[in-house]
């Protein structure tokens, strides 16, 4: 997206960027023309404090550069003021945990134009699943653990669960609660004829599997 720009003794909105370096590029002009660019990145979710970056210096009083997000998910400042004879100025988005991946279009506007970047807010995976015996007498029973990357969402997040053996019970699923990481559940087993390996499947945003 490319905008071209003319400005006249005015500092104008040059660039935003999210990911790695969020950069806010202001430029000072003396009726030149210009061009603004929108850049792209990626985070996952968490508070994320990253530099905006002027190509000249703010001018006396500092420059506002009003921000904004367009997701539920996200809380963005209203504005992120760049101090007079300064270049750089931070502003920090918060982000809750989500069920899916999310992404969230941040906007910065100055002297009435536009500039957007894109963040993505990454949904936990299953991690881990263990099983507290890995090795039982038919008819004991073993606890298993999920683990995710990290913490549950509202509302908790659904692991679905199962077992590849007529020999073994395991339940549908199991929930991990909202904010935590870990949620434990129980295979049941029954008398084998013989030693019998029995594979436990988890799958929330990826499969891991146990036996």
């Amino acid at each position: 997206v490319a905008h071209d720009l003319h400005r006249e003794g005015a500092v104008a909105l040059e660039d935003l960027v999210v990911g790695q370096q969020r950069e806010l590029r202001l430029r000072a002009s003396e009726a030149v023309r210009q061009q603004a660019d929108v850049g792209h990145g990626r985070r996952r979710a968490e508070q994320l404090a990253e530099p905006v970056t002027l190509t000249g210096v703010a001018p006396t009083g500092g420059t506002v550069v009003t921000l904004s997000d367009d997701s539920a998910s996200s809380t963005t400042p209203a504005s992120v003021t760049v101090a007079a004879g300064s270049t750089t100025a931070t502003f920090t988005v918060t982000t809750v945990a989500v069920g899916t991946n999310t992404t969230v279009t941040i906007s910065g506007t100055l002297s009435g134009v536009t500039q957007t970047a894109t963040l993505t807010i990454n949904a936990p995976t299953l991690s881990n699943l263990t099983m507290s015996l890995a090795s039982v007498v038919g008819g004991a029973s073993s606890t298993g653990t999920v683990t995710l990357s990290s913490a549950a969402p509202t509302g908790g997040a659904v692991v679905t669960l199962s077992d590849d053996s007529a020999f073994s019970t395991t339940p549908a699923s199991v929930t991990v609660t909202a904010g935590a990481t870990t949620a434990t559940f129980t295979v049941t087993t029954t008398g084998v004829p013989a030693i019998t390996t029995v594979t436990i499947t988890g799958t929330f945003n990826a499969a891991k599997t146990a036996s």
